[in-house]
Order: structure tokens, then sequence, then C-alpha cells
């Protein structure tokens, strides 16, 4: 999988919009890449690195993983108040952020650093491992909870980065997620040339119609992006083939405000369901 289309696939606006907003997004696109280059550029560890932020109360019974954008790192989640918001709503639950950074996609090493390194000699500690992805890390969530089922409980998905337009417009071609069939998609996409990329892309659509069609077996997934993010055309596509009451919305776009108000929403709404 090449580095650099993927970097670039990332900035790219979902939706149409004005030639100005698109020209000033396309600028702090350019900024961000600038600006996040080093990051962009780390070669994935091992093992993956993360900080770990133990309950306050004995006995955790949950394990939260929490997955980075592409141009954040694992302390924003604390800085932004991630880890607070779980320990206010819930005093017995242990948050691991980690250090899944783009290194670790196109290197197709991301589960196996993310399993072996950080929630597999974790994971038979606690009664449920949650995955929180914002971004890169909901692709990151959904590739994850696809090979190992059977460790993640619930997943978080925050304004998902689900793919390019050849991944999620034949799902909107087809008259939504759940008429879509993958295995035809994978046929057409190899008649294409299906590189590495699109197929990771696919792999995550499949997954999450899987929790679409069976909402309440195996991994529950919860959606939430703001009503002006630049990934609302695919993330609403997601929405609309999932039960109304796990998917949430806010006004705003793909900034850390916006993500830590739905967090607010989607953990009280996930604890709610597990109990």
């Amino acid at each position: 999988m090449s580095r650099l289309p993927f970097a670039r696939a990332l900035t790219r606006l979902a939706v149409p919009s004005p030639a100005l907003i698109f020209a000033k997004q396309a600028l702090a696109a350019a900024l961000l890449l600038a600006c996040a280059g080093c990051h962009l550029l780390r070669s994935p560890a091992a093992p993956m690195p993360f900080s770990f932020h133990p309950a306050p109360a004995a006995a955790p019974h949950t394990l939260i993983v929490m997955l980075p954008g592409i141009a954040s790192r694992p302390e924003d989640f604390e800085r932004n108040g991630f880890v607070a918001r779980v320990r206010a709503a819930d005093p017995r639950i242990d948050v691991i952020a980690a250090d899944a950074h783009f290194g670790y996609y196109p290197s197709e090493t991301l589960v196996e650093r993310l399993h072996e390194d950080v929630i597999g000699p974790r994971a038979a500690a606690y009664e449920r491992v949650w995955l929180v992805g914002i971004s890169l890390g909901g692709l990151g969530v959904a590739t994850y909870a696809r090979a190992h089922s059977d460790v993640v409980d619930r997943a978080l998905m925050i304004a998902p980065y689900l793919g390019t337009a050849a991944a999620y417009e034949p799902v909107i071609a087809a008259g939504g997620l759940r008429r879509w069939q993958p295995e035809a998609a994978m046929q057409q996409a190899a008649g294409d040339e299906l590189t590495a990329e699109l197929r990771s892309y696919l792999a995550a659509w499949r997954w999450c119609r899987t929790r679409a069609l069976r909402p309440d077996e195996g991994t529950r997934l919860y959606l939430g992006y703001g009503l002006d993010d630049g990934f609302r055309v695919p993330n609403g596509a997601l929405a609309a083939a999932l039960p109304e009451e796990r998917c949430f919305t806010c006004a705003g776009g793909h900034v850390w405000p916006v993500w830590a108000q739905l967090f607010d929403r989607m953990l009280e709404n996930a604890l709610a369901d597990a109990r």
C-alpha cells in the first residue's frame, strides 16, 4: 500500500463544497501534512507503544483502547478530555491510548502489533474490551475488530475514515450498505486492479455491513460524526444502515471539540446498553 495516496485520500473532502471553502480546506490539508510530515513517516515500532490510564476504582471490568487519527498522538485523548470522560462515566474502566500511528496502516502491521503488544496480553483480565477510533483510527477499529471479533465487545467509530470514493461510492450506488454485495465489489475491484489499499477499505465496509445486518450479535458498532465533516457522505451511508439509537451527529466538522461532544453521548449510550 503506497503511503502518499493513502495520506492524500485522508485530506480530500468527501462531498462537493463551494470553491472558497474547498480552497481553504485544501490549504489546511497541505499545512496539516507539512506539520505532521514526521508523524506520517514514522516507522511502525514493535512493540507498539501506548499510554495506560488505570481506573481510579479497584477491580476494573472494562478496557477501552483508543486509536488516534492521522495527525494525532495518544496523549491527545487525555488532553482533550476523553480519559476524564471515561472516569466520570464509570470509575472501573481502564483506558489505553495506543500509538497506532499512520505507519502501521500501509505496512499492514496494525492488527498484529495491536493484538500482540496491546490488547491480546490484557484482554483476559477484563469482562469487556472496547475500541474507540477517531478518523483514521476508525478504520483501525474496523480492521482490528474484523480480525478479532471474539475480543471486541463494543466499537465506537468517531468521524471514521472509510476509504476513498472507489470504496464507498459503490455502496451508495447499490442503494445502501444493506443492499451492497461485498463479494461482487471485490471481484469488480479485482478486475480494475485491486490494490492492498482498496482491499483494506472494502474489508472494513464488509465488516460494517455485517454489524449492520446483525447489530446485536458479536461486536456492537456505534457511529458518530459532525454534520459538516468532510467524511459525512460515507459516514452517512454507514449510519443509514445501523440502528438509529447507535448513531450520533452534531454540528461541526473534523475537529476535537466535535469528537469530544460525540464521545460523551456515544459512551453514555454504550454503557447503558452494556448494563
